[in-house]
């Protein structure tokens, strides 16, 4: 944690996985209310120590087949109230330990293989030699998405766009590790407001704005 900032801050970080997203913004010493147009905020409670800390309580992944029998295979975190999850504006990817990993890794292998997309292996050693897969004959948003219950009440669905890094042409690779420690990188919150109240230890999150017609290209009023 930065030591020092104002009370509330937050940013908008373009998704580049879609065209036309803008710059991305960065706000200190204002709240949701200062914003140049109004979208709702999910308020989560956060713990606040070197980090920002969530407690994830469930983990689903939803699919376009995804029925009341799917919805029974979900995750379930709740043990020892949740596993505690840093919310970080510098790493770039998003990391589960094996039990989480797993789960949600196997349901997107899954959904690949069902759909007839096999993994591309880049021949350079610039790029990620594993996990990547080329999107050029179908929709990589069809690919599932990822619901995350925070503090058993607050959700936040997560679609392809936020968990892979689109890297060469229309090869996107994933950016999800398997790791002791569990982050919510800025690949997962890309597209949306995100904003911290350290004063109320809540962070306030927005759907994608995709879904208001608006981008992270914010132009505030002249004083």
């Amino acid at each position: 944690m930065v030591q020092g900032l104002p009370p509330t801050f937050g940013y908008c970080l373009p998704n580049i996985n879609l065209a036309k997203q803008g710059n991305g913004s960065l706000f200190f010493g204002t709240t949701s209310q200062s914003y140049p147009f109004k979208v709702p905020l999910l308020r989560i409670p956060m713990t606040i120590t070197d980090q920002y800390y969530l407690r994830l309580t469930g983990v689903e992944m939803l699919t376009s087949k995804t029925n009341a029998a799917a919805a029974k295979n979900k995750l379930s975190l709740t043990t020892k109230g949740g596993l505690s999850v840093a919310v970080s504006s510098s790493a770039e990817y998003i990391s589960f330990p094996a039990h989480v990993y797993d789960y949600i890794h196997n349901e997107i292998l899954k959904s690949l293989s069902d759909r007839g997309i096999p993994e591309y292996k880049f021949t350079l050693l610039l790029y990620p030699t594993s996990g990547c897969y080329d999107f050029k004959n179908t929709d990589i948003l069809a690919s599932p998405k990822i619901k995350l219950t925070f503090s058993n009440k607050y959700d936040v669905v997560l679609d392809a766009s936020n968990y892979f890094y689109l890297t060469q042409g229309t090869v996107s690779c994933l950016r999800i590790y398997k790791q002791d420690t569990s982050t919510i990188g800025i690949i997962a919150q890309q597209g949306r407001l995100v904003e911290f109240d350290l004063a109320k230890k809540t962070l306030g999150i927005s759907e994608p704005l995709s879904k208001f017609n608006k981008s992270c290209a914010l132009k505030f009023p002249s004083k």
